[in-house]
């Protein structure tokens, strides 16, 4: 009885542990993303900025966490606490959308991006981009996000 009952407990401990051990493979395959596309209110067709992550590879449980920077010129690169007006925000997908009142009056914003696995994060990228006219006529509301090197 008491053989019956210890190996019953070691299979329990057994199943136990395979279930809470995580999914290595699926960590191991998934990859941050390589490239960010902004797309101003009147390219995205929604009136607000669309940020989409693309040369990524994800796993069942991945997410995107976005920090935006907004900046007060085309010079500055101010990634400190105190210039992330935005905060931080998850996404289950590659897409998330930027209020226009965050962006209207920033000529120039950094995001950095960072894919999480399985609850591990991977490595952090960073992109910027400059505020340039979609339209000659409608500056303010018709704007373009260009990629800018780092």
């Amino acid at each position: 009885m008491k053989l019956r009952l210890l190996s019953s407990y070691v299979l329990l401990l057994l199943v136990l542990n395979a279930c809470q051990k995580p999914d290595d493979n699926a960590t191991a395959t998934c990859q941050p993303p390589t490239a960010l596309t902004a797309l101003g209110p009147c390219e995205s067709g929604i009136g607000t900025t669309l940020l989409v992550a693309s040369g990524f590879t994800d796993a069942p449980n991945s997410q995107f966490v976005f920090q935006l920077y907004p900046q007060s010129d085309t010079l500055s690169a101010d990634v400190s606490i105190k210039r992330n007006k935005w905060g931080t925000v998850s996404a289950n997908r590659e897409r998330t959308f930027v209020l226009d009142s965050v962006l209207r009056t920033a000529p120039k914003f950094f995001v950095k991006l960072t894919m999480t696995c399985n609850g591990i994060p991977l490595a952090t990228s960073a992109f910027a981009f400059i505020k340039r006219p979609a339209r000659a006529d409608d500056y303010e509301n018709c704007y373009r996000w260009i990629p800018q090197k780092l």
